[in-house]
């Protein structure tokens, strides 16, 4: 059996949701919990990808509740330079990428515009989907 690898558009997370780059850290937070996502692609004021912010890095700019003078922004804890991929891409582009930068996700760009993110999760749930594993696992 070949194993045919299917296109990130195929796998991914879309809708997306985003936060803008002036954003207090804690409206990141709020939205990932509300969303129950573990990051979000950050936008600036034109709506380009400028970074993208995890639940730890958000988390460790929040810092303790009432400690800080001023609540940071997510500018200022987001990740940067953001690597993507684009929809059209095979899978093993964003596994290779993922691995090569440390990192849990991509956001999925096509012709500049934000159209969804493929995250660990995303792969996960696609060799699950191959192996038919169905909630099964051999070890139950």
């Amino acid at each position: 059996m070949e194993l045919v690898l299917p296109l990130i558009k195929e796998v991914m997370s879309s809708p997306v949701h985003t936060i803008q780059a002036d954003q207090p850290v804690g409206a990141a937070l709020a939205a990932m919990d509300a969303h129950g996502v573990r990051r979000l692609p950050v936008l600036d004021a034109d709506e380009a990808l400028v970074g993208i912010l995890t639940l730890a890095e958000a988390s460790k700019a929040a810092g303790p509740a009432g400690l800080q003078a001023a609540e940071p922004t997510v500018k200022s804890a987001m990740r940067t330079p953001v690597h993507t991929v684009k929809g059209g891409d095979l899978l093993d582009r964003a596994i290779t990428l993922m691995r090569l930068h440390k990192v849990g996700a991509l956001p999925v760009v096509q012709y500049g515009t934000l159209v969804g993110v493929v995250s660990e999760s995303d792969v996960f749930r696609w060799l699950a989907d191959l192996l038919d594993l169905d909630g099964q696992a051999s070890w139950q």
